[in-house]
């Protein structure tokens, strides 16, 4: 049997204003993997491990391989805007372009690992489609002094 719930507006206001905040905690600036926060709060990518923490810059090199040579489309520093957890365990972000996406668990912890552990400058690659174009993205995180 159904119930039927009568709210003031005034209920009704304070509930919606309730779900927008739980959605804003749900998409914020940080995931966590294998216990480790990872931020975006500064347009890079930062950890806090064992009280050090680690903060690094994200340069990317992203194109086309056509006939053997690979043709890059953007080069340069990017800024992250935000980052969440994903279902199989890696991150899903957004950055300043607005262009989203995701890295894997696997390759997730090996990043999270090398930035705990403060290496200096960590490399790695993916492959994606952006505007129905299907290309490579060489990342570069270099550690911030």
């Amino acid at each position: 049997m159904r119930n039927i719930i009568r709210l003031t507006e005034s209920e009704l206001v304070n509930l919606v204003k309730r779900v927008i905040k739980e959605e804003k905690n749900m998409l914020s600036e940080s995931a966590t993997i294998n216990g480790v926060k990872v931020d975006a709060s500064g347009g890079g990518l930062s950890t806090i491990a064992k009280g050090v923490a680690n903060k690094y810059s994200v340069s990317v090199k992203c194109g086309k391989s056509a006939f053997g040579v690979f043709v890059p489309v953007y080069t340069g520093q990017i800024s992250l805007s935000s980052l969440w957890d994903v279902k199989d365990g890696g991150i899903g972000g957004k950055d300043n372009t607005g262009k989203v996406f995701t890295i894997p668990a696997t390759k997730a912890a090996t990043l999270v690992s090398q930035m705990v552990s403060g290496v200096s400058s960590i490399k790695t690659e993916g492959e994606g489609t952006i505007a129905g174009i299907t290309g490579s993205c060489y990342v570069t995180l270099k550690k911030k002094i």
